[in-house]
């Protein structure tokens, strides 16, 4: 039996949900969510230029606008972005962290 590798799963799943999504097309509120928590938590952590992060958080606010949801998008540095942005995504979705 062939072993998944879920972190890429997730990883694939994440992407096609966002090019999903600025084509268009309709896309479901739970799989926005997941997807902007892989933006959030995995892309924007292992970015290696601040703009590469910025432009993860910039699609997680994007998702999680097409969800209902207002994502806090400001600080000094993109390091004050993506820490306000885990700290309110973990609170405002605590089962999904």
């Amino acid at each position: 039996m062939r072993k998944v590798n879920y972190s890429l799963y997730r990883e694939r799943q994440a992407r096609y949900i966002y090019r999903r999504s600025l084509s268009g097309k309709p896309v479901d509120r739970t799989a926005c969510i997941d997807a902007a928590r892989f933006f959030i938590f995995k892309e924007a952590n292992r970015a290696a230029r601040p703009w590469e992060a910025f432009f993860a958080l910039a699609r997680a606010r994007w998702l999680l606008s097409l969800a209902g949801e207002d994502m806090p998008f400001s600080g000094r540095t993109v390091e004050d972005i993506r820490t306000r942005a885990q700290k309110w995504f973990s609170e405002r979705f605590p089962e999904r962290r």
